[in-house]
């Protein structure tokens, strides 16, 4: 019996999805493919695959229920060990999941398996993918339990992707916000009792450049679903109080950042970051004491986190920012 069922939910990704698949089908797996109602011809590709391959199913929702449910409809079909995630234009290197599942085994079976993952942007321009990032963190050997969950917290990667997960350890699927990546891995992490480290084989995700961020007001920078999401952890366990708090505040500043690129008024962008900090000193009072604040003010270019944005912000623009934050 396999070990591993992986679920990949799929939305109009007829560019990349036999790439996706042609890193999976092969691997000892059982892959669960969800058809979130497409209208391009990924629905076709997907029938293509579920007949030439015994380890797929395939399930088609009658609406489009976005990522969230599609994965949650996964979940609820996953009858095996462990659960792992894959998007629809990312790759898996060969033999990633058989990789974790050996390892699982040999470890007794941990809560949350994690692999490495390496970042990749596709030039449009060279029509080459060019490696941005790697995942290993020095702070943990490879095959080796996490010992220290609080620095595991503090540094992982907020995607599931390059994680499974065992069925039995989770209590709840996706919430359906944005931002489910991260309320789902960091709730799992609290939650942990065991968690495998591994870094020899990666999931790799693909990224067109300038795409990481838009230049408009959508779902990426829905800052009161980030908030719901970091209300609902910070009451999972108050001793990651520190922790969390540097997360949230590390979504917020990449995002502020990516506003600066909107094709908008000043004054509209800084009402949004006015508000922002408003609520900040709100809900969180003693949030400008943290580590993560002061390497921001102090410290760090924010022009570092404009890396996907091609329209780099006004050095008035960053200014200002750290201007409001510290008022």
């Amino acid at each position: 019996m396999m070990d591993i069922s992986v679920i990949v939910p799929v939305y109009n990704k007829e560019l990349y999805l036999e790439d996706c698949l042609n890193s999976l089908v092969n691997q000892n797996i059982n892959l669960i493919l969800v058809d979130d109602k497409s209208t391009d011809r990924s629905l076709d590709i997907l029938r293509h695959y579920k007949n030439k391959y015994e380890n797929i199913k395939l399930i088609k929702n009658n609406k489009n229920l976005g990522v969230s449910e599609s994965r949650n409809i996964g979940i609820d079909c996953c009858k095996t060990k462990y659960v792992g995630f894959v998007d629809a234009d990312d790759t898996v290197e060969d033999g990633f999941f058989n990789y974790l599942n050996e390892n699982a085994k040999k470890c007794d079976y941990p809560d949350i398996v994690r692999g490495n993952f390496k970042l990749y942007e596709y030039d449009i321009f060279t029509n080459k993918k060019v490696l941005q990032k790697q995942g290993s963190m020095p702070y943990f050997k490879n095959k080796n339990l996490v010992k220290n969950k609080d620095d595991f917290l503090a540094y992982e990667t907020i995607s599931c992707c390059n994680k499974i997960f065992k069925k039995s350890f989770l209590d709840k699927g996706f919430l359906n916000l944005s931002y489910e990546d991260e309320e789902f891995t960091l709730r799992n992490i609290i939650k942990s009792k065991s968690i495998l480290y591994l870094d020899e084989l990666s999931y790799c995700y693909n990224m067109d450049i300038g795409m990481h961020y838009k230049n408009n007001n959508n779902k990426s920078l829905n800052f009161l679903s980030l908030f719901k999401i970091y209300d609902h952890l910070f009451e999972l366990d108050s001793k990651y109080y520190d922790i969390l708090l540097d997360r949230l505040l590390i979504s917020l500043f990449s995002k502020m950042v990516c506003i600066t690129n909107w094709e908008v008024s000043d004054d509209f962008k800084f009402q949004i970051f006015d508000n922002i900090f408003k609520y900040m000193n709100y809900k969180y009072p003693n949030w400008k004491k943290s580590d993560c604040y002061t390497l921001f003010v102090d410290n760090i270019n924010l022009r570092t986190y404009t890396k996907y944005i091609n329209k780099f912000s006004k050095e008035d623009s960053i200014d200002k920012i750290k201007t409001l934050i510290k008022s």
